[in-house]
Formats: C-alpha cells, structure tokens, sequence
C-alpha cells in the first residue's frame, strides 16, 4: 500500500471516529436532556466540557442516567465506572462510551 492510500485511509477513519463522536454526543445530549427536565434553551446552553453537576445530576439521576445510557448505547457500565472522571461532563461520557463500544 502506497503512502497516500495509508493516509487517506487514516484520514477516513479518523473522519468515522468524529462523525460517531457527534452522534454520540448528540444522544447524550438528548439523554441528558430528558433525565434532567432541561429546556430548550438551557440545554443550548450546556458545554461538552462543563459539570453536570451545575444542571443537577445527582447521585440519584445519575444511575437513572447511566440504566438509560446502557439501553441507548448497548452497553454495560460497571458499578465501579460511575465517577465524575466518566460521567461528568458529556465529552467524558462521549469518550466513555467510545471505549466501551470499542471493547464490545
């Protein structure tokens, strides 16, 4: 394999890590959304790197939030997995997910 169809392939799958990226982010947004009662405006609002915490995840909505991620997404989060580092802000449970589906 030449070097140009090395990188267009590169290219290609990076181009497919970042469009599932958006779709993820996009039906996280959308769980986020439902589990928290947000509005329109406040999910707008909502930055990928920014706590949930600020809009209201708690403890209790948090395992609500992670049973209907499971069933969205197909997969299965270990108890010990439910942190801030994975589940704080929507790029970390962007990138969560990512790994578990790549485990899958």
């Amino acid at each position: 394999m030449d070097t140009d169809a090395c990188s267009i392939k590169t290219y290609n799958l990076k181009n497919m890590k970042e469009a599932y990226m958006k779709v993820t982010v996009e039906q996280i947004r959308s769980e986020i959304q439902k589990v928290l009662l947000l509005r329109d405006e406040e999910l707008q609002e909502l930055k990928d790197d920014e706590s949930l915490e600020k809009y209201g995840l708690n403890s209790v909505l948090l395992v609500q939030f992670v049973v209907q991620l499971e069933r969205t997404f197909g997969i299965e989060v270990n108890e010990e997995e439910i942190d801030e580092e994975n589940f704080g802000t929507i790029t970390a449970i962007a990138n969560y997910i990512h790994k578990a589906k790549k485990g899958s």
